[in-house]
């Protein structure tokens, strides 16, 4: 029996898209049916993307935008396989290290209605009211991060 290995990189979009692609591709893309066009931005390129590994196959993934003392957690994906095995959270806790390593104050996350549970459970805070991005229903969720 050999022991489960779970690591996290953090990469450039051009170090990291050929691993990213396929898991947003996946969950985005095909699964919640997002308009490929909306998928893939100019964001990409100026954020950093973390990368989730379990035993040695890319399995989740989001996108940090840095900005002063905010971090912008977006297009977080855990491939379907995978999903309501705590590696979700895995990855969240891990984002919150990267964001106290940096003296980020707030984590901001534009969250589908149907994570709301999932980020509440880590933490995150709804703001404001619902409203759509690429025909899904969203809300603004908030850590503050001490």
């Amino acid at each position: 029996m050999t022991l489960a290995t779970l690591k996290y990189k953090l990469y450039s979009w051009n170090d990291a898209k050929k691993i990213l692609m396929p898991i947003r591709r996946s969950v985005f893309i095909i699964e919640q049916l997002v308009p490929e066009a909306l998928e893939w931005d100019d964001w990409d390129n100026k954020a950093k993307h973390i990368v989730l590994i379990f035993n040695n196959i890319p399995i989740g993934c989001a996108r940090l935008i840095f900005v002063d003392e905010i971090v912008r957690l977006e297009r977080m994906a855990i491939i379907k396989s995978k999903r309501n095995q705590g590696f979700g959270s895995k990855l969240v806790y891990k984002i919150i290290q990267i964001a106290k390593n940096k003296n980020i104050k707030k984590i901001i996350i534009s969250a589908q209605i149907q994570a709301l549970y999932f980020y509440q459970k880590n933490g995150f805070i709804a703001e404001g009211k619902i409203y759509k991005e690429a025909g899904i229903k969203h809300i603004k969720m908030v850590l503050l991060i001490k």
